[in-house]
């Protein structure tokens, strides 16, 4: 197995020359596919012709030349338009376009398989609600499950197939029942599994190690295949996957009858004699508007499908259900599961069920309509009319768009996703082998949380799924033990937000080391050791922070300390009515004696190993934040440096945050006591250097690392005392936040002012000294109504750095200029939408062109002439399809200013800053740069703020920068070239773990115009 390690270090850049086409055979014929680095492309084989509404038939033995270096036509979709402007979903046709001859397949097998591999194989089945979809589509993911069983060592080769969705593959009616021929679909896909076992040994698979692997309608697909011709289907495959779907109890296929009807009235065909004739005869153009004018899966009937499996006595023999039920069955191994809030995204449309009585008519009149009010009864105690016990779950009164939506989508979630997987998966763990999970990633996802196909937004289950092909077990080896699901034990394994899994770790015997005279006595927590807590500093209110003296006696540092006091965030409501906000931070003890920090050690570690050190600044808008919140991101890092083999020590650090740590205002400057946060987290990087030889790091080897606001704190503290603090750290990484145009300390002046008042210190002949002196909950209460980042006033803080002359000796912009910087390699990036989530709240104050320019000039530059923002109005104009989210065109536009207000805030804080300081630095020192653009998709917020932590994909990356300055390594899929004036690239960051280059000149005069006023007019 060792030349696959091989082939993967040769080819880990994905911007290298491609080797040759790569060939395969099939009976006479010659196949050639293409390269794509460490794996080779089959794409577009013919392997069954499809006439229109008949069972499909195999291909003729190849004969010839097959050319299989672009993908074959998408099967004809079902158009899928979103009816609402708050599902900003709308489905195209693939590159490839559409054709009834549409019966196509693509292989993907690792560079060097060969016919006597013998690989296992993923059969994948794409999903799409039985409308849509095509494997072209499907081509990141397919990419990305083969790339990483090379990179774990464990390759395979993975096939996709092209069936027929909506009317065209699921036609349904008495006409058809007559003729025995429904769910012609799935017999595509059985064609295609057929052919899997006659041809995949010439691309280096083993027919007898299939495993079918389906999401969405690909998995119901999955589960019908396993209850298919009464459960006798091991022959094609010996293990399943099955990603948000289950079983689901279908009718005959007369229930199809009223869209078979509605059909032919709108082809023409009501009158003919024989009308499903008429079907297969009349010309496309005219059957597919017919097919487009049927319910789709987001219009108001949701998941009661028009087009869909039904049972047809002969590929379904009966209801899937009963199909379990009396154990029909094919008894192979099977992994399945859902995510947390499957129903959110099928439930947009309702939004005219504003009462109990109308969601009872429409479950009644849409789902049940032969039931009696008896049997629903017991529905409407199950899912009440409370929105804290509906879905997005676990979300309190929050996300309910519609007076309803939270009920419907907990219904919907549960009928069509959680209540048939548990169905299923009792009645077969006790007869095979079975796991399950349950994904609660992407939470804080405004109104969908863990939603529908979230499994392929945050990719948790790869590793997984490549284990499974394997080994027919999804356990890893590494993290937690995924235990088998069973009718007495129905074990979930629950991925949660960060990608860690949640489970029982065994602990080893508490971890110990030595500071001063002192013993720290941790915890252990699997391969990593954690000293938590551990006082560095005393905070006077408002004073500059102390170091602790020496250590004696024994150190207690198995939990973590208190956080800084937090500044509360209360949201005023988002559109007028709509009772959304933004997610609270975890609730936290707070104390105002809050320094303390945390060292996260790989257990194998001792005193004279001398690891690279990476020093953690949480984010949290310099409002909140706390190192208690940030240990999964911590311990992930930690992890996957051990899982590399290139292991690190962590640092978390607590610091004052809001008025505590970042008070400011003419008395604050005279005593010259500003960014009291800052010389906190100044103080714990000297405590590092002090002590952390003591847990095996290397003072001399500190990288300083932080996300959001924790971001910019790095940034300053490259900028401290002009640029002097860099024999503190070796490097620096910045995540979504670079050097700002900050104000003076004097320029916090009102909202001194205003705490002054709220404390009744007014009249104090030292109003400082008054402050440091009033009972911490009255000052609490003052700080509490101060401006937050997450009102109004967004991103124009009321607490935060300033410059005070002493450790920001001047704007940071100017710093920069004079190049007051600490001479140090660096990397830096953004998302690609950092202003959404900063621009939810002023729907009420923005909704003309005149408005927004209000805003901006009152909020930002209220000293700017009409002639200097006039450039604004210009370079970002009133024109949803180039604001943010972009590329999204006209979507997403939450309201009439949403998107433009979301790029303008995105590249002023942001964009422009890192753009102005990497192109003055990269002269100078070495600097990386980077833009993520995962999550496109996400309803509004695209690639938002935080998403690199979301979908974790700059580990890796940080892994490296740590261990060597250098952010490339082996198996990091891509050659990340360096930044510079004259060629700014940037390593670009897209969904499936695809990575592109591209240069940092986009927006060049709107963000040139914004660097102007800033520099100009700072914050």
């Amino acid at each position: 197995m060792r030349k696959w390690t091989y082939l993967l270090l040769l080819s880990s850049a994905s911007f290298a020359a491609p080797l040759a086409s790569p060939v395969a055979h099939l009976d006479a014929a010659l196949v050639t596919g293409i390269n794509n680095g460490t794996i080779n492309k089959f794409l577009g084989i013919p392997f069954g012709h499809a006439p229109r509404f008949q069972l499909p038939q195999p291909v003729q033995p190849y004969v010839g030349h097959i050319n299989a270096s672009a993908f074959g036509p998408g099967c004809p979709s079902q158009l899928t338009v979103s009816p609402s402007p708050l599902i900003p979903f709308n489905f195209s046709p693939p590159a490839a376009g559409e054709s009834e001859d549409c019966l196509s397949l693509n292989i993907y097998a690792p560079v060097g398989a060969t016919p006597s591999s013998r690989l296992p194989v993923i059969v994948w089945i794409y999903g799409g609600g039985f409308e849509l979809g095509n494997t072209e589509s499907n081509d990141a993911h397919v990419t990305r499950i083969v790339k990483r069983s090379v990179e774990l060592n464990l390759p395979l080769v993975q096939v996709s197939i092209n069936y027929r969705g909506s009317a065209y593959g699921f036609l349904a009616s008495k006409e058809v029942a007559k003729e025995k021929i429904g769910n012609f679909g799935l017999y595509d896909q059985l064609l295609g599994l057929e052919w899997v076992q006659k041809y995949i040994r010439s691309f280096g698979g083993d027919p007898s190690k299939v495993v079918i692997d389906g999401q969405s309608s690909g998995s119901i697909s999955v589960a019908l295949h396993l209850v298919a011709f009464g459960g006798n289907n091991e022959h094609l495959f010996r293990g399943a996957i099955m990603e948000s779907g289950s079983p689901i109890a279908f009718g005959p296929m007369e229930l199809g009858q009223q869209h078979y009807d509605a059909l032919a009235k709108d082809t023409g065909c009501s009158n003919a004699k024989d009308t499903l004739q008429c079907l297969r005869t009349v010309p496309f153009d005219t059957l597919r508007d017919a097919v487009n004018a049927s319910p789709n899966l987001l219009q108001y009937q949701a998941v009661n499908l028009a087009w869909g499996p039904r049972v047809d006595g002969v590929f379904l023999r009966d209801d899937p259900l009963n199909l379990v039920a009396a154990g029909k069955v094919t008894r192979v191994p099977v992994v399945n599961g859902d995510d947390d809030d499957e129903g959110t995204v099928f439930s947009f449309s309702q939004t005219n069920l504003t009462t109990d009585d109308d969601f009872k008519a429409y479950i009644h009149s849409n789902f049940y309509p032969a039931a009696s009010d008896a049997e629903l009864e017991p529905l409407w105690q199950a899912y009440p009319d409370d929105p804290s016990q509906g879905s997005p779950f676990d979300t309190g009164d929050a996300n309910e768009l519609y007076p309803q939506f939270k009920r419907v989508a907990a219904f919907q979630g549960d009928l069509a996703f959680e209540a048939p997987r548990r169905f299923f998966l009792q009645n077969i763990s006790g007869k095979q082998i079975a796991w399950s999970y349950l994904a609660k990633v992407l939470k804080s996802t405004p109104f969908l949380g863990s939603f529908h196909g979230a499994e392929e937004a945050v990719t948790y289950l790869d590793d997984h799924i490549v284990y499974f092909a394997t080994h027919l077990n999804p356990n890893t080896g590494s993290g937690t033990h995924w235990p088998q699901y069973t009718p007495k034990s129905p074990n979930l394994l629950t991925f949660n937000a960060t990608n860690i899994t949640i489970g029982i770790v065994f602990a080893q015997a508490s971890p110990t080391v030595h500071l001063d005279a002192a013993i720290a006595h941790g915890i252990n927590n699997g391969s990593i050791n954690k000293f938590l807590g551990i006082p560095f500093g005393r905070a006077p209110r408002f004073q500059l922070p102390e170091a602790v003296p020496s250590y004696v006696g024994s150190i207690n540092a198995t939990a973590f300390g208190p956080a800084c006091p937090q500044q509360a965030s209360i949201q005023p409501p988002l559109l007028g009515d709509l009772p959304f906000v933004i997610p609270p931070p975890p609730t936290l003890t707070e104390s105002e004696d809050c320094l303390s920090l945390n060292v996260y050690v790989p257990t194998t570690a001792n005193s004279s190993d001398k690891l690279p050190v990476l020093f953690f600044i949480y984010g949290g808008g310099f409002e909140t934040g706390a190192t208690e919140s940030s240990d999964f991101h911590v311990s992930r890092i930690t992890q996957r440096s051990i899982d590399l083999n290139l292991p690190i020590i962590q640092v978390s650090v607590n610091y004052r945050v809001s008025a505590y740590g970042f008070l400011a205002g003419e008395e604050v400057a005279k005593e010259k006591i500003g960014n009291l946060g800052l010389y906190d987290q100044l103080l714990g990087l000297r405590w590092v250097h002090k002590y952390i030889e003591a847990f095996g790091g290397d003072p001399s080897r500190i990288i300083i690392n932080g996300g959001s606001a924790g971001s910019i704190s790095v940034s300053l503290q490259m900028l401290a005392f002009g640029g002097s603090n860099g024999h503190l750290f070796r490097g620096a990484c910045m995540q979504s936040g670079s050097p700002i145009a900050f104000g003076s300390i004097e320029s916090g002046q009102e909202f001194y002012d205003a705490l002054v008042v709220d404390t009744g210190c007014t009249h104090a002949k030292d109003t400082l000294r008054c402050l440091r002196a009033v009972p911490f909950n009255t000052l609490r209460n003052a700080v509490n109504k101060s401006p937050s980042i997450s009102n109004i006033t967004s991103l124009r803080l009321a607490w935060g750095p300033r410059v005070d002359g002493i450790f920001l000796e001047d704007d940071p912009l100017k710093l920069i200029a004079s190049g007051k910087v600490a001479r140090v390699p660096v990397v830096s990036g953004d998302e690609d939408d950092e202003g959404t989530v900063f621009s939810l709240v002023q729907g009420n104050v923005t909704q003309t062109d005149a408005d927004f320019k209000d805003y901006i000039k009152s909020n930002y530059f209220p000293s700017a002439s009409e002639a200097e923002l006039a450039k604004v109005w210009t370079t970002y104009p009133s024109d949803p399809s180039l604001g943010s989210p972009f590329g999204t065109g006209d979507m997403n536009q939450l309201y009439p200013q949403y998107k433009r207000l979301a790029a303008f805030q995105g590249d002023l804080l942001f964009q422009g800053p890192r753009r102005y300081f990497l192109n003055r630095i990269s002269n100078e020192q070495k600097t990386w740069s980077y833009l993520g653009k995962v999550l496109k998709t996400v309803p509004f917020l695209g690639s938002l703020h935080g998403a690199e932590d979301i979908v974790p994909f700059l580990d890796d990356h940080i892994i490296y920068f740590t261990n060597s300055l250098d952010p490339n390594g082996p198996g990091t899929g891509s050659n990340w070239p360096q930044y510079s004036s004259s060629s700014p690239n940037l390593l670009t960051f897209l969904d499936n773990n695809v990575t592109d280059l591209s240069q940092d000149n986009f927006r060049a005069e709107g963000i040139s115009v914004l660097l102007d006023l800033i520099s100009k007019y700072p914050l």
